[in-house]
């Protein structure tokens, strides 16, 4: 079963790649966690949580739209950087490309972040037995961010090889630091 995002990513060609197809990964993630909320929501048993149930939809609708612009940006941005380098233009134009290139899979990873702390939200509400499809939700989310921050390394380093140094770093090693912690926080909440 492919759908149209998987055809394209399976093609010969570098668009899209892997920041979009972390992106992908993300959006996995949120769909199941999107699911939970829907089938709690349905419950009569929750009426008390409805509120905070619809808050929680809210937020997974959110999510899935950055993350779908994500997923068609890092293609774009991979783009105009190829066009840029191959045209061999340099100055703030390759500076700016560059930057779109890394800003892109850091939003991925800010996303998955997100959606870590959503995820374990939702699995203080929800009953025990769909605490296991959240766990694999969080492990989708995981793997977005680490797959984002493979992208975000390997253009910082475009960067830093054009002695471009940015403030990108630290927002990078912020985000890498925070991941574990996330997760962890996030199954201990699952009950893993």
């Amino acid at each position: 079963m492919k759908d149209a995002f998987l055809e394209a990513l399976s093609r010969p060609r570098p668009d899209p790649g892997g920041g979009a197809a972390s992106a992908y990964g993300a959006l996995l993630s949120v769909a199941i966690v999107e699911k939970i909320v829907r089938i709690e929501l349905q419950r009569n048993e929750n009426s008390g949580s409805e509120s905070v149930l619809t808050r929680m939809l809210s937020t997974v609708v959110v999510l899935q739209k950055d993350c779908a612009q994500w997923c068609e940006q890092d293609v774009q941005a991979y783009l105009e950087l190829a066009r840029v380098r191959k045209a061999g233009i340099t100055g703030s134009e390759l500076i700016s490309s560059m930057e779109s290139a890394v800003e892109c899979p850091l939003n991925i990873m800010q996303s998955g972040l997100r959606i870590l702390k959503c995820i374990a939200d939702v699995g203080s509400l929800c009953r025990k037995h769909l605490i296991s499809d959240l766990q694999v939700a969080a492990e989708f989310a995981r793997a977005a961010i680490y797959g984002a921050s493979h992208i975000t390394s390997a253009n910082l380093l475009l960067m830093r090889e054009r002695g471009h140094v940015s403030s990108y770093e630290q927002r990078f090693q912020t985000l890498l630091d925070q991941v574990e912690t996330q997760f962890n926080q996030t199954m201990s909440t699952l009950g893993a």
